[in-house]
């Protein structure tokens, strides 16, 4: 079955155009440019769910270490890693907790 019946999104359009693809008739190349299409928006959207769960957990973590003392309020004295953290709790969490108090 055709999918030239199917409504074309925008970058379905812009690339069949581009690719000197048939737009509005029965075309098994333009139905097979439209299922890539579809499978890596599929595939990209699925790595950004995956990036942003492993942002959540970092995220998680850091807190986690912040809430535990493991970092201080500033950076001297703190190791290279602890100062990583610290500024990506900083990111999180712009008012630290010592000062919130």
């Amino acid at each position: 079955m055709s999918m030239h019946k199917i409504p074309l999104t925008e970058l379905e359009r812009s690339g069949l155009k581009s690719h000197g693809l048939d737009i509005g008739t029965p075309s098994q190349l333009s139905d097979v440019f439209r299922h890539g299409v579809k499978f890596a928006l599929a595939a990209k959207d699925a790595e950004i769910d995956a990036l942003q769960a492993e942002n959540e957990r970092l995220r998680a973590a850091i807190v986690v270490m912040c809430d535990d003392g493991w970092l201080m309020c500033g950076v001297e004295g703190m190791s290279s890693a602890q100062e990583i953290c610290y500024a990506a709790y900083l990111t999180i969490n712009p008012t630290p907790k010592e000062q919130a108090t």
